[in-house]
C-alpha cells in the first residue's frame, strides 16, 4: 500500500469517525480524494471505493483528469466540486438509516462540446430516475445540471447506479439529506431579472437553499392575461431562455420555487422583456 492510500484511508477513517448515517447531511466529492466544505458548511467526503467499513463509496468508473481552470455555469456556489467526476458505468452505496431522504446528484458535461455525444441514465433505489439523458443537448458544455429526487430508504442502504448508452455515465457530487414531509412553502426566490435579447428573453435569480427543493417554475403573460406555466413543474436551474417569443413583443415573467410536497412559494415581481431581432442574419 502506497502512503497516499494510507494517508486517504486515514483521512476516511477519521471523517468516518466523526460521521455518523442518521446525521442529516451527507455528501461525496465524486472522483476526488480531497474533501470539500461548502459556504453553507456542509462536507463532501473525499471518493472512496464502497465497502462495509467505509459505509459509502463508488463501485466501478473511472476518475478523469481534474479540471482546474475551467468555470462551470449554474453552479450554486460550489464550482470545485465540477472540476473531478467519476465516470463511465459506475454506482453508488451509501449506508443510511431507513427514513425519507432528499438525493440531489451534481451533473456537468466538462469533457463533450457539444450534443449527441454522450447518452446517460440514473436508477435509484431500482427506479429509473432519468433516462437518456444528454448534458450538452440539455445545457451546454461546463454548465450545472442537477437531479434532485426522493427516496424511501427501508434496507438501510441506498444505491445509486449511473449507465450509459454510449459516452459514459458522469457525476460530480452527491448530496443526501434526511427529511420530513411538510406543508410549508420555500421562501420567495430574489435576484430576479429579465433582458431582452436576440430572438430570446433571458430570465435568471438567485438559487433556492431550501433543503427540500425540487425545482422552480416559470410563468408568463402577454397584455396583461391570464398567467401560463411554461416550464415543466421542477425546472432544474436558475435560469430560463424563452425563445418561444415575438420580436418586439413585450411578455410578463415571475418565477417560483417548489418543494418535493408541491408546496410552491409566492412569486417573485412581475418583469418585463422584448426579444430583438439578430441583424447579423441578414448579412449572413
Amino acid at each position: 500500500m502506497s502512503w497516499k492510500q494510507s494517508r486517504l484511508i486515514g483521512i476516511v477513517l477519521v471523517l468516518l469517525s466523526q460521521m455518523s448515517y442518521a446525521q442529516q447531511f451527507i455528501g461525496i466529492h465524486c472522483g476526488s480524494d480531497e474533501s470539500f466544505e461548502s459556504p453553507q458548511g456542509e462536507v463532501y467526503y473525499a471518493d472512496v471505493s464502497y465497502s462495509a467499513a467505509t459505509g459509502y463509496g463508488f463501485i466501478g468508473g473511472a476518475t478523469p483528469e481534474s479540471y482546474r481552470y475551467e468555470l462551470v455555469g449554474g453552479r450554486e456556489d460550489v464550482e470545485p466540486l465540477y472540476r473531478r467526476v467519476r465516470e463511465g458505468e459506475f454506482s453508488y452505496r451509501i449506508d443510511l438509516s431507513n427514513g425519507l431522504y432528499a438525493v440531489k446528484l451534481m451533473l456537468g458535461d466538462l469533457i463533450m462540446h457539444g450534443p449527441g455525444f454522450r447518452s446517460m441514465a440514473i436508477v435509484a433505489e431500482g427506479e429509473t430516475i432519468v433516462q437518456d439523458l444528454d448534458l450538452c443537448e440539455e445545457v451546454g458544455h461546463a454548465f450545472a445540471w442537477s437531479v434532485r429526487f426522493v427516496v424511501d430508504i427501508t434496507d438501510d442502504q441506498l444505491t445509486i447506479d449511473f449507465s450509459s448508452e454510449y459516452g459514459g455515465a458522469t457525476c460530480s457530487a452527491i448530496a443526501v439529506r434526511a427529511i420530513d414531509e411538510d406543508s410549508s412553502p420555500p421562501s420567495a426566490l430574489t435576484g430576479f431579472e429579465t433582458i431582452g435579447g436576440y430572438e430570446m428573453n433571458i430570465l435568471f435569480w438567485d438559487f433556492c437553499p431550501e433543503t427540500d427543493f425540487a425545482g422552480y417554475r416559470v410563468y408568463r403573460r402577454t397584455n396583461g392575461g391570464e398567467w401560463e406555466q411554461i416550464t415543466e413543474d421542477s425546472y432544474p436551474l436558475y435560469r430560463y431562455l424563452d425563445y418561444d417569443v415575438t420580436i418586439g413583443m413585450a411578455y410578463d415573467y415571475r418565477v417560483t420555487a417548489v418543494d418535493f410536497w408541491g408546496n410552491e412559494s409566492e412569486p417573485t415581481q412581475t418583469l418585463s422583456a422584448a426579444a430583438i431581432a439578430n441583424l447579423l442574419k441578414a448579412f449572413s
